[in-house]
């Protein structure tokens, strides 16, 4: 719906930027919506991730939106492949180490690994990380997956799942089926909440 014909001249489909605002015109919140792509090698488990050209152009927005407001900016990113700073702070998450922040849901994936990122890093975290723009990543593609972690003042979430198809015997399994809810207030701060499938009461 929100889909736009022209596109930046970078890598990827579907990229775009929303911008948030308050009832009075001020500026809220920049929504980043990054394609992470698809695959490198034709195989279905080389996954790609976000190009150095994608990230550039994250980054001069950031700072366009920040000379424009005259003020930092708050941002949130969303894309499809996690990062491989989901995997570093999973892994440090079952570690007990204090370098990550827990808030909620549970990494299920029944894949090889808990979490299927690119085996090819990208910038775009340690990119965030020095504009200081943006706290909250949002991402999908491990079905099983619904974990909320913060790691380097960056919190790292999964969206709920709403397949039935991706893989045998998925479709009777509920526990990671559901919505997330983002509720950004005036100020540009924002809560993360999970809506469980079975909370839903059926009408």
């Amino acid at each position: 719906m929100l889909y736009p014909y022209r596109q930046p001249h970078v890598t990827g489909r579907n990229n775009q930027l929303i911008e948030f605002r308050n009832v009075d015109g001020s500026f809220n919140q920049a929504i980043f919506l990054i394609d992470s792509n698809a695959y490198t090698e034709g195989s279905i488990n080389s996954y790609d991730y976000i190009h150095d050209d994608q990230v550039d152009w994250y980054q001069e927005n950031i700072k366009r939106l920040e000379k424009q407001e005259r003020k930092a900016i708050s941002s949130m990113l969303f894309f499809h492949i996690p990062l491989q700073q989901y995997r570093t702070a999973y892994e440090l998450y079952e570690k007990g180490s204090k370098e990550v922040t827990y808030y909620f849901g549970s990494n299920d994936e029944k894949m090889i690994n808990k979490v299927c990122a690119s085996n090819y890093p990208s910038k775009i975290f340690d990119t965030a990380l020095k504009l200081g723009s943006t706290k909250a990543f949002f991402c999908g593609h491990d079905h099983y997956n619904n974990m909320s972690l913060e790691y380097k003042g960056i919190r790292l979430t999964y969206g709920m799942s709403i397949d039935y198809l991706a893989m045998p015997g998925i479709e009777n399994d509920t526990k990671q089926r559901g919505g997330t809810l983002i509720t950004v207030h005036k100020d540009s701060s924002y809560d993360i909440e999970q809506i469980p499938l079975t909370s839903i009461e059926k009408q």
